[in-house]
């Protein structure tokens, strides 16, 4: 029943139905699923790729809190480019090609220093640490009432040059100067 209440959330429609699928599925599967749908609601300026052929490199920093819930989404198409998964263990390993990085609880020490190092270069920062949207990262997991909901900076979002749909903006919480 999990498996077919997963799958009709990843291939379904809108966002707003996967909040309530969080009771029924363990956290990090809900996670990998909203990250990809989550992406295929922010723009990357052209920069961000190094060709038209290249894939969506979907990088984790730390010690990997998903287990193996993100081969629900590994393979699968985000705007014509095939997603493809990357585990990193250290900064000094964190590849500049990555359009979206999970920056786990285990990096909660270095979280200024990886924002430093990623500075305004085009990467969709995604943590699930309480206060990290608050201190850089774009979009930041919470949960308010047994839901799983999300946190986005758009001040991060701005200086990662990265455009975020008015559509996933209504579904955030949003943190930083330029709230709602």
């Amino acid at each position: 029943m999990r498996v077919l209440l997963l799958l009709l959330w990843l291939f379904g429609g809108w966002l707003a139905p996967m909040f309530s699928l969080a009771g029924a599925l363990p956290d990090y599967q809900v996670k990998a699923v909203l990250i990809y749908k989550i992406i295929k609601f922010i723009e990357w300026p052209e920069q961000a790729f190094s060709d038209t052929t290249s894939s969506f490199d979907f990088c984790v920093i730390g010690v990997d809190p998903f287990g193996d819930s993100l081969d629900l989404i590994q393979g699968k198409q985000v705007r014509g480019r095939q997603l493809a998964i990357h585990k990193i263990n250290r900064l000094a390993s964190l590849p500049s090609q990555c359009q979206a990085l999970f920056i786990s609880s285990s990096e909660k020490n270095h979280l200024p220093a990886i924002l430093d190092k990623l500075g305004s270069h085009p990467i969709l920062t995604i943590s699930d640490t309480k206060g990290f949207a608050g201190e850089g990262s774009i979009v930041n997991f919470v949960t308010k009432k047994n839901k799983i909901r999300f946190e986005i900076n758009l001040d991060a979002s701005h200086r990662a040059e990265l455009k975020v749909s008015s559509q996933l903006l209504e579904l955030a919480i949003i943190v930083g100067n330029n709230r709602k």
